[in-house]
């Protein structure tokens, strides 16, 4: 397993270790604080578990936030596929998790409402359900399947998993349309790098520089249609082949663009084009915009309806809406409040890829369009009277205030009459 990132020291091995020994028989994380108790209780106390974890490479653990926020928040210290694969006791849950992710981007594939029409919606199952129906070999088998789901929740892309609300110990998987990049995936090294995080880097076409002229234009319709054919499940050739032909007059993603286009023109083999361009796509950093996906749109509407229920409790009101807009490409959402917008960029559409992402986008924007329009601080902080900002925490956006060491107020959508009000600009932190 060369390509993963590897522990840099024996200790660093062993916390790994430790965090998924610790797992296996809690069925969830640790916290810093558990860790370092079991560590203690392994009769390795002379191991600083914050030092070590600061010498781990990023892509072995989640994303690990300052020692005092991990203090205050208890968050959870959970393994990537590559920090269980330095682990040992974790072949069976990794071919699962390459299983199940294989069946996922075949019910991305199967939500198609035809050429060029996605599905709007997300796709939720039981996630024993899906399992089972998906003939996943790792069906009726409740440990393996409790590990896969602690992988799952660690770095969902495509997917959440997460305790159905309506019955305690059951667990369900939701899914929104990402999952296709791992169609064909082989083998947990392929899974690794089809992550966003991991995918190789070429140059990306410049439609930044470009993005009123023909040829980005141009570029952008070419690729939109290979990508509504990788969900539709056939790329056409002479689409592929338009679009490698100009990538390659173009100077960038040479090596693929290369095969892609002797690939398109031979058009025998439909599954080797389609993850070739795929692959071409990734390279070049291509964004479908929201026409192209409408669920993003979507779901960044579905999270301003949460977000506007917190103004009413400072006492604000006014038409809050969401408008895409020129001037990017793609072109980005704004957030407006009695018809104003306010000067950031705007929300890019792969901000609604996923509902956490997506709140979070949405709250920050509603933040700047009401200090836009009115020239105050939204929300403010009860106790300490400074602005408070949307920030994510595990799976939950919430507003944070940054007195006292930071806390957190509510999640985004749940603030309280009592807990928030408004203040003028002046005043923020």
């Amino acid at each position: 397993m060369g390509s993963f990132p590897q522990p840099p020291s024996p200790q660093s091995r062993l916390l790994l270790q430790v965090i998924w020994d610790f797992a296996q028989t809690r069925s969830t994380w640790p916290t810093l604080i558990q860790l370092e108790q079991r560590l203690k209780q392994a009769g390795h106390e002379h191991i600083d578990a914050w030092d070590v974890l600061g010498q781990i490479p990023v892509g072995l653990v989640s994303k690990v936030q300052s020692r005092s926020e991990m203090d205050l928040s208890g968050g959870c210290i959970g393994l990537t596929v590559a920090g269980a694969a330095a682990c040992t006791g974790t072949e069976g849950v990794l071919t699962a998790l390459v299983q199940f992710t294989h069946a996922a981007a075949e019910v991305d594939a199967g939500q198609s409402l035809g050429a060029g029409k996605r599905s709007q919606r997300e796709l939720s199952f039981p996630l024993d359900e899906f399992i089972r129906d998906a003939g996943l070999p790792s069906v009726g088998d409740a440990d393996l399947l409790r590990k896969l789901r602690l992988l799952l929740q660690v770095q969902p892309c495509g997917w959440e998993v997460f305790e159905d609300p309506k019955s305690s110990g059951h667990w369900r998987v939701t899914f929104d349309g990402r999952a296709w990049v791992f169609h064909g995936v082989a083998d947990i090294q392929d899974y690794w790098m089809r992550l966003p995080e991991n995918r190789q880097v070429a140059p990306t076409f410049p439609v930044e520089e470009l993005a009123s002229t023909p040829e980005v234009a141009e570029f952008r319709r070419l690729a939109g249609q290979v990508y509504a054919g990788l969900h539709d499940g056939i790329v056409p050739a002479e689409t592929a082949f338009d679009l490698a032909y100009m990538l390659l007059d173009a100077g960038y993603a040479d090596s693929l663009a290369r095969e892609l286009a002797e690939q398109s023109a031979e058009g025998s083999d439909p599954e080797k084009i389609a993850r070739l361009a795929r692959q071409t796509l990734e390279a070049v950093r291509f964004e479908p915009d929201f026409d192209m996906e409408p669920r993003l749109l979507v779901r960044l509407q579905h999270a301003l309806e949460m977000t506007k229920a917190d103004l009413r409790p400072a006492g604000l009101w006014g038409v809050v809406g969401l408008v895409v807009v020129d001037g990017t490409v793609p072109r980005h959402a704004h957030v407006t409040f009695r018809g104003l917008h306010g000067e950031t960029e705007g929300i890019a559409p792969g901000d609604g890829g996923e509902p956490t992402l997506a709140l979070l986008a949405v709250a920050a924007d509603l933040q700047d369009a009401v200090m836009e329009t009115l020239g105050i601080v939204w929300p403010i902080c009860p106790i300490h009277s400074l602005g408070a900002h949307a920030r994510r925490h595990d799976d939950t956006t919430t507003w944070r205030c940054n007195g006292g060491g930071g806390h957190a107020i509510a999640a985004v959508g749940h603030l309280e009459a009592s807990r928030t009000r408004a203040k003028p600009t002046q005043g923020i932190d």
